[in-house]
């Protein structure tokens, strides 16, 4: 196992996390099926408002920081477990987002029953 002892190493190492995070953020969400609720509530968010899921997230992941940070001070009178990798990683997250959203092309739900906002569609039957 390796471990970074210098800052940029920890960076690279942020960066890459983030950047797998991000794909999988969009693996989850593109097929418009099933998503944890974060990204429920941020894709809910970015429906009504007609905001690009990645800002959205970004805005959404920026106050649970803030909330977190607010907490801490509330319960330990000072500011406790909120590092910097978190709050890179909440700014630069969506960001990623949006990159992978307009450059990569996902799979979308193969079930004609299926329609883009992810409900069901009954059967229709012939006579």
């Amino acid at each position: 196992m390796v471990l970074p002892t210098s800052w940029w190493l920890h960076g690279i190492g942020l960066l890459l996390g983030t950047t797998l995070l991000a794909f999988g953020i969009c693996m989850e969400v593109a097929p418009k099926l099933i998503m944890v609720p974060g990204e429920g509530i941020v894709r809910a968010f970015s429906m009504v408002t007609k905001v690009r899921f990645g800002t959205v997230k970004v805005c959404f992941d920026i106050s649970l920081i803030v909330i977190a940070s607010v907490l801490s001070f509330i319960f330990f009178g000072r500011l406790n477990g909120l590092g910097i990798g978190t709050i890179i990683a909440a700014a630069i997250t969506g960001v990623i987002v949006n990159f992978f959203n307009r450059h990569v092309r996902f799979v979308a739900p193969t079930d004609p029953r299926i329609k883009t906002t992810g409900t069901t569609v009954p059967s229709q039957t012939t006579d």
